[in-house]
Parts: C-alpha cells; structure tokens; sequence
C-alpha cells in the first residue's frame, strides 16, 4: 500500500524545518547581544551625559560675558556666550541620540519577541505535522497488518473452496458415473 512519495520525504523536511528554526534562535541571539551592546553604550552614554551636565552645573555662569546692575541694585548676568550656547545645543543633542538609542533597543526588543513568537509557532506547527505523520505511520501499518490478515484468511477460504469444488466435482462425476450405469442396467 502507497500513499506516495511525499511521506517519504517528511525527514527531509523534518531536518530543514530544525535547521531553520536553529537559524531563527541564533539570530534571535545575535539580536539580544546587539541589545546587550546597545544597552551598555546607553548606559555609558548617560554616564558620559551626566558628567557634563554636572560640570557645566559646576561651571555656573562662568562662561557667561560680564554682569549688568540694574537701577534697583540687582544684577543680571546677560547672554550666556557662543561656546556656552554651542555647549547647551550639545548637551541637548546628547540627550536626544540618548532617547534615540533607547528607541532602538526597544525596537530590538519587539523584534526579538516577534522573533521568538514566530519560533515557536513555527516548532509547534514541526511537532504537529511530524504527530500527524507518525499517526499517518501508525496507520499504515495497522492497515498493512490488517490486509495481510485478511490476505491470509482469504486464500485460506479460497484454498478450502477449491478443496471443497474438486471434492463437489469429483461427487457429481461419481454420481453421473453412478447413474449413467444404472442407466446401462436397464
């Protein structure tokens, strides 16, 4: 009994679909040490981001040009100065490339879930299918046994009905012969 060749091939299939989902967990892997890296130049980053704010906290006013005394007695410090201003820029710039990195580690991280999703379905959909084959197997074989059986017991039946034909041919050949003498009798 056949049900083709596509049974046949279902270990190939079998170890592709393992050798893809391998593939998939490593870069699943290569993904979480990216974010790994990602997470430990942010870190960094802050690190270096903090320090600046710091020193430019320390610094004061003193990068500001000179101080003005108003008619009440306060004074007011003008403008702060061009290398304070550029400074300003660059610290808020640094913030954002901050807030960008962690946008992309959190993109990251949805990829790598989606990932891990998608792996598991695709091993859940390779368990089922490799069940169903082995029932499929199973089946066949059942099937197999149970035509082999019935082959059996049919030319079993078939070797009895012979027997038991010749036997009925052989009575009937006695019987005519029996009556074509008793025929001759008369």
């Amino acid at each position: 009994m056949s049900f083709g060749s596509e049974l046949q091939d279902i270990q190939a299939v079998n170890s592709y679909l393992i050798n893809d989902l391998a593939f998939v967990q490593e870069f699943r892997d290569i993904v979480k040490e990216r974010i790994n890296i990602e997470k430990d130049y942010i870190h960094k980053l802050e690190n270096l981001q903090k320090r600046c704010a710091q020193k430019n906290e320390k610094r004061g006013l003193t990068l500001s040009v000179g101080s003005v005394k108003l008619p009440n007695g306060d004074t007011v410090i003008p403008n702060n100065s061009t290398f304070q201003k550029s400074y300003d820029k660059f610290l808020k710039k640094f913030e954002e490339i901050i807030k960008d990195r962690n946008d992309y580690v959190e993109k990251l991280n949805t990829l790598s879930e989606n990932i891990k999703t998608s792996g598991i379905k695709k091993e859940e959909i390779r368990k089922k299918h490799m069940d169903y084959y082995t029932r499929i197997n199973t089946e066949v074989a059942n099937m197999n046994v149970e035509t082999d059986k019935n082959e059996v017991k049919f030319l079993k039946h078939v070797i009895i009905l012979t027997l038991l034909k010749r036997k009925w041919i052989r009575m009937k050949l006695v019987l005519t012969m029996k009556k074509q003498k008793n025929q001759k009798k008369f």
